[in-house]
């Protein structure tokens, strides 16, 4: 198994984390970018896409690091 960053683990988990951020994308889409008297719908397409791949980038961000954190431990078990 290869370890580092291109480790099987961290690549399919960032896969994992694509396709949600391609799902969350149709669905805000078909569901909540609706146009309302105060914006339009490009208004609210454009919030949609916004707001969904930015926390799908933070989600990512901070189980990569987690992730990556437990490979390399800072402090070691004393025994």
């Amino acid at each position: 198994m290869a370890l580092g960053f291109t480790g099987g683990i961290l690549v399919e988990g960032t896969l994992c984390y694509l396709a949600l951020g391609v799902i969350a994308t149709i669905i805000g889409l078909i569901f909540f970018a609706k146009p309302t008297p105060a914006t339009s719908k490009a208004d609210a397409t454009s919030l949609t896409l916004v707001t969904v791949w930015v926390s799908v980038v933070c989600m990512w961000a901070m189980w990569a690091m987690a992730y990556m954190h437990q490979m390399v431990p800072l402090i070691y078990p004393q025994h």
